[in-house]
């Protein structure tokens, strides 16, 4: 990614531990939050949309086992 590039958003469970797996569900098949915001256009929520059932949840628990990390940085 450019240097000018938004920082990538922590979607390790530190950085999705608000959302419960029914919400991680709604962004990674909509792009928008809980609160309607939008994500950032990079996140590839086109794709993660297409997931069968079982593919988004094993992608979800997969999501909750990442090491946690600090939000920001490259």
């Amino acid at each position: 990614m450019p240097p000018d590039a938004p920082q990538a958003a922590n979607i390790t469970p530190t950085g999705i531990a608000k959302y419960t797996d029914a919400q991680l569900e709604t962004v990674l098949r909509t792009g928008s939050r809980p609160d309607g915001t939008p994500v950032n256009v990079l996140m590839p929520w086109k794709a993660t949309a297409l997931m069968s059932p079982v593919e988004m949840t094993a992608t979800i628990k997969f999501l909750r086992t990442v090491a946690p990390k600090p939000s920001g940085g490259r």
